[in-house]
């Protein structure tokens, strides 16, 4: 089980068992985001689930890197830029791959925009 917390912008991720938080052994904190993104977790390179957070103010994707380390101590993050201010991350597997696209629904023009395949930004 995991909580995003955004005020901080830090996911909360519960050791095993049923007993609460502070009961639980195995409990980790990871820094991945700041106040005002948005939580999009999920497959995004077609292996395991990532810590991800879309930023409204800069239209970026932020992708943590493997491991249990905050985001300035990680290795292999990734910044992915799609949508601007205003959109609404929609991540989705819009094809069947079993990995989910950078997508976006911009309401000003009822448009949705789903980024191509990779992690290059968006028009590059």
């Amino acid at each position: 089980m995991a909580v995003w917390r955004p005020a901080n912008g830090t996911w909360y991720i519960k050791g095993a068992g049923f007993k609460n938080w502070g009961d639980t052994a195995g409990n980790i904190s990871i820094q991945c985001g700041m106040a005002g993104d948005v939580p999009v977790p999920g497959k995004y390179l077609g292996t395991s689930v990532r810590f991800v957070v879309w930023r409204p103010c800069d239209g970026n994707w932020y992708i943590k890197g493997d491991g249990t380390a905050s985001w300035g101590n990680s290795q292999g993050n990734q910044v992915v830029q799609c949508g601007c201010n205003g959109d609404r991350p929609i991540p989705y597997d819009f094809y069947g791959e079993g990995k989910r696209r950078f997508a976006v629904y911009r309401p000003g023009n009822g448009v949705w925009y789903v980024k191509g395949d990779g992690m290059t930004h968006w028009g590059a």
